[in-house]
């Protein structure tokens, strides 16, 4: 048993797996618009008043982000902060499109069938309607 299957087993386990989670994304989210706008941790601590280290400790994850210094390093950034709690509208989008596409496959998949079963009963029907030249009767 894997350490992830380990970890969904239990509410302590998920709760560990989501902070996680929650952290690498926003720390990648802050080094990425750190990058975008060239501003190295020295910067950013300088316009935060804090020390650099303080900054290193946050985007490592190894010190906590509270809501407040979260709110605070967008604010001096000039970030908007938009919050989303549970599936994006693009995530449900890609589920439901997923479900259509494998809906579309078994309705092709019926389609092919029934045109296949229609030709059988059509070549069935000419070869009744068609003599054969040669009738070979075996006695």
């Amino acid at each position: 048993m894997g350490l992830l299957q380990k970890l969904t087993e239990s509410l302590e386990g998920k709760k560990l797996l989501n902070q996680e989670r929650l952290i690498v994304k926003v720390t990648e989210r802050f080094l990425e618009l750190m990058e975008r706008q060239d501003i190295t941790q020295k910067d950013l601590a300088k316009r935060l008043g804090v020390k650099p280290p303080r900054i290193s400790k946050l985007l490592s994850g190894k010190s906590n982000m509270t809501l407040r210094t979260l709110a605070d390093i967008c604010t001096v950034m000039d970030v908007p902060i938009v919050i989303q709690i549970g599936e994006s509208d693009a995530v449900l989008l890609e589920q439901t499109n997923k479900r259509l596409t494998t809906v579309e496959r078994q309705l092709d998949s019926v389609q092919a069938f029934q045109r296949m079963q229609e030709m059988q009963r059509n070549t069935a029907a000419k070869f009744r309607q068609n003599k054969p030249a040669l009738e070979i009767v075996a006695s």
